[in-house]
């Protein structure tokens, strides 16, 4: 039955890694820019944060390599190419399908992230950190305070939370 709502789809991406010296697992997250490179105007929820990769898309399949490689770089892509990829159940909404992916890496292959122009900055959390995210609503989309606590969609928290459940048992 065609109930005419357009479907959104989109994927994300959270990489893992156990941090030398005090051995904590962490995931990264990036920052929105204030400024979209790709509308050449302001980006919607600007300061907010998300999962290392998040992006729009029609075909799955091509999606996360793609992300990946535009968001987080080539080098950092082809390492994840080596990953065990973990799917996640997406959330479903009448107008978007959310499709989750996370992935425990080396530490040192975080170095090979170069940031694109869509992100303010990369930051490494923990599970601790994770869980004092804020949550962000449909009504801050103009942006949020960049320099404030970390705001995050709740479907992208529970994609770290999850993350960090898993991974906490194959360390």
């Amino acid at each position: 039955m065609d109930t005419g709502v357009q479907v959104r789809t989109s994927v994300t991406f959270a990489a893992f890694a156990k941090r030398p010296g005090d051995g904590a697992m962490i995931t990264i997250i990036q920052q929105r820019a204030e400024w979209d490179p790709e509308k050449k105007g302001p980006q919607s929820f600007a300061g907010a944060w998300q999962p290392a990769a998040h992006g729009r898309t029609e075909n799955i399949n091509e999606a996360l390599r793609r992300e990946i490689s535009e968001e987080l770089g080539d080098s950092f892509a082809q390492q994840v190419e080596q990953a065990c990829v973990i799917s996640l159940e997406g959330q479903t909404a009448p107008e978007e399908r959310v499709f989750h992916f996370i992935a425990l890496m080396p530490y040192q292959a975080l170095s090979d992230i170069s940031l694109h122009e869509g992100a303010a900055k990369l930051c490494e959390i923990t599970e601790e950190e994770t869980q004092a995210i804020l949550t962000l609503e449909r009504e801050h989309r103009s942006g949020v305070d960049s320099a404030g606590p970390i705001h995050m969609f709740p479907d992208d928290k529970r994609t770290l939370l999850e993350g960090f459940k898993r991974f906490r048992t194959e360390s």
